[in-house]
């Protein structure tokens, strides 16, 4: 709900109903299709992760998602949230070494560069405030850490 009430104040929801509603859809699908990101930092096993789980949910989503912003002309939130997903999969093979995933599809690729292209997303990107994506290593260890501490597990 607050990323709608900030899309909808910063003119990102869509212009008509018919549009909003698109967006709320494809937002809700990306959620779907991002579990995998969500899930990386705390399997034990990332090959096994990126395999069993990250391949099939790229292998449904990203066909899809594609086809759903193949005509889009405007940026709205949810091409920001492909964007996001699309760059942290892609951050997640590239880590192990694999060629990321967007490379077989030129249009979330292109949304992601025209995203992460934005002057001010790109100001943000660079700078302290971002936390780093948790792929690997120290910045992989303390992300969980601190999310047991938060949740109370530790």
């Amino acid at each position: 709900a607050m990323i709608r009430y900030i899309a909808k104040r910063s003119g990102l929801a869509g212009g008509t109903l018919a549009e909003q509603v698109r967006c709320d859809m494809i937002a809700e699908a990306v959620k779907d299709a991002r579990l995998g990101v969500v899930k990386w930092p705390f399997s034990p096993d990332k090959d096994a992760h990126l395999n069993d789980f990250v391949a099939p949910l790229i292998a449904k989503w990203y066909p899809k998602l594609a086809a759903m912003i193949a005509d889009d002309k405007e940026l709205t939130y949810a091409h920001i949230l492909i964007a996001e997903m699309v760059s942290s999969y892609d951050l997640m093979f590239e880590s192990k070494g694999l060629s990321p995933p967007s490379a077989d599809y030129e249009n979330l690729k292109d949304l992601t560069a025209k995203v992460v292209g934005l002057p001010q997303m790109k100001e943000y990107l660079e700078s302290d405030k971002r936390f780093p994506f948790p792929a690997e290593g120290e910045i992989c260890n303390s992300y969980v850490e601190n999310v047991e501490v938060v949740l109370g597990r530790r």
